[in-house]
């Protein structure tokens, strides 16, 4: 038998070895489980940990009374400005805002008949 020249080496194809590969079916899914949540009520069953959170649940759905109003001082649906946060700002609907950014003020959002329908910082 010859030895082989650099021609016949040319002609060879070198394949890889061929790999089996073991075939696993995945893993089938849990059975699905009723679960039971209780109803949360943000201030009320949960005490909020974010200071945004806490003045959400404080004043949304209140109403912010006039300067001249005759109530001299806040209740569970009325609050006075002398109430809010410093720094804060109102934001009355229909009114431009400034772009200047503060991230500890605490904006007020109040519809037309002053009652609050968001809040914010920034």
């Amino acid at each position: 038998m010859a030895s082989p020249n650099a021609t016949t080496l040319a002609h060879l194809v070198f394949l890889p070895p061929v790999c089996a590969v073991a075939y696993v079916p995945p893993a089938l899914p849990p059975a699905r489980q009723t679960i039971i949540m209780p109803l949360v009520v943000p201030g009320v069953t949960t005490a909020a940990a974010d200071p945004l959170e806490e003045w959400r649940n404080k004043l949304v759905g209140k109403t912010l009374l006039a300067p001249e109003s005759a109530e001299t001082t806040s209740s569970e649906t009325m609050f006075r400005e002398h109430d809010l946060p410093r720094p804060y700002r109102v934001v009355w609907p229909g009114r431009l805002l400034t772009r200047d950014m503060d991230e500890g003020r605490l904006n007020v959002v109040v519809d037309e008949d002053r009652s609050v329908t968001n809040v914010w910082y920034g």
